[in-house]
């Protein structure tokens, strides 16, 4: 069986951009762009081929093949400015070839592409039972990252010097790996799935800011070209899922209709790179010291190669129980849901400096101690950034652990 699909995409952002970029139309005044003179980006077309394909070797047996490229736009929020924040990025008064943590020019940032392919094989173990092996391979092009836009000599800036920096496609990744799943159709109101999945994730950088440090301070721009694990990179990866259930008409007035779901949730946790303790405080204030490097990769200092270390390993579970029944002839369900049920603290990240989630370092720092002889600094700071991680929170937009137990109770209504 062959089936072969052919998605045309058109995505435009129709963001405005400059007349010249590197001598735009502005009011040397009011250090403002001249709106009259800006133009937009061209939209980008693609046409994205998708191949699947399947051959039963027997009646149990089936192999299956598939092919397909995709394309995103990276995330709309700093690829799309005001005109204040455009003018400051691009005028010759106020641009600058390096960045400092601010605002990047975004109208020259072009979709992302992916190529993904799988191959497997689905075998029938009984009637009941069925096993599935893939494997997958993502190729990742056009990735988003911060770099410097070169001169080419047709404006006052002399060819092949750096005069702005920008998001451009530059950047790559690879993800490849193995899935298993084991699945038990409902046999006696009991069904179950068991998924494990062995990935690799590598490339160069893994977000788009990563290149923060070769932007700012490398006058040459030099890029790390070493492939490495990416910071989102986990392992392994896998889950168990049970689900019994009384069907409509089965078990009585009292079970019918009444099911419960156990969902067991693991993986081995990310990469990320330990780093020295800060030595000094440098632009940081006493108040977020141990989360400084954090903030500035600038002031990162590794101890080891690059993410070579990975967070613990994650357990969860959650259940669901159900019931559903009929109200004047709707259907309706009464459910609990008990996210976390043992209410595990999972690490999910660390203080890079400390490799742990209740120690940034600080305060055992002896740069720490004339700030420790303040009255109820020390309180303060264990209160405020060790138990509430409030540096760490503000400083990556994610917190050191996993959501603690939630429960709800709702009723689901279908007409």
């Amino acid at each position: 069986m062959l089936n072969f699909g052919l998605r045309f995409e058109r995505i435009d952002i129709n963001e405005p951009t400059p007349d010249n970029l590197e001598a735009p139309s502005y009011d040397p005044k009011l250090g403002y762009i001249d709106e009259s003179t800006l133009g937009r980006t061209k939209p980008n077309d693609y046409v994205l081929p998708r191949i699947n394909f399947a051959f039963p070797v027997t009646d149990r047996t089936v192999f299956y093949a598939q092919y397909g490229k995709y394309v995103q736009m990276g995330q709309l929020n700093g690829l799309i400015q005001p005109i204040r924040v455009l003018s400051n990025l691009v005028l010759p008064t106020s641009r600058s070839p390096y960045n400092l943590g601010g605002a990047l020019a975004g109208f020259l940032a072009k979709p992302e592409r992916t190529t993904q392919y799988e191959m497997g094989i689905r075998q029938s173990l009984s009637d009941n039972f069925a096993f599935t092996i893939t494997t997958f391979y993502k190729d990742l092009r056009d990735l988003l990252r911060q770099d410097r836009v070169i001169s080419t000599g047709r404006g006052e800036i002399a060819e092949g010097n750096p005069f702005l920096v920008a998001l451009q496609n530059n950047d790559f990744g690879t993800v490849k790996g193995l899935e298993m799943t084991l699945e038990l159709r409902r046999t006696k109101r009991l069904a179950a799935r068991v998924n494990y999945t062995l990935s690799s994730a590598r490339g160069t950088g893994s977000s788009r800011t990563a290149s923060f440090a070769p932007v700012s301070d490398d006058l040459a721009g030099r890029f790390p070209t070493f492939i490495n694990n990416l910071d989102y990179n986990q392992p392994h990866r896998g889950s168990l899922f049970l689900d019994y259930r009384f069907a409509k008409g089965d078990g009585g007035s009292i079970f019918s209709g009444l099911g419960a779901n156990l969902l067991f949730t693991f993986n081995s946790g990310h990469n990320y790179t330990q780093i020295k303790e800060p030595v000094d405080l440098g632009q940081a204030s006493p108040w977020n010291i141990g989360i400084r490097p954090l903030l500035d990769p600038r002031n990162r200092n590794p101890v080891e190669a690059l993410n070579s270390s990975s967070t613990p390993w994650n357990f969860n579970f959650d259940l669901n129980v159900s019931k559903r029944f009929g109200i004047a002839g709707i259907d309706a369900e009464l459910y609990s849901q008990i996210l976390n049920v043992f209410n595990s603290k999972n690490i999910i990240n660390l203080y890079p400096s400390t490799g742990t989630a209740d120690d940034d370092g600080w305060l055992k720092s002896p740069y720490a101690t004339p700030f420790a002889a303040i009255p109820n600094y020390t309180a303060f700071y264990n209160a405020l950034n060790l138990q509430n991680r409030w540096g760490y929170i503000g400083a990556t937009g994610t917190d050191l652990y996993a959501s603690p137990r939630q429960m709800r109770l709702g009723l689901l209504l279908e007409f």
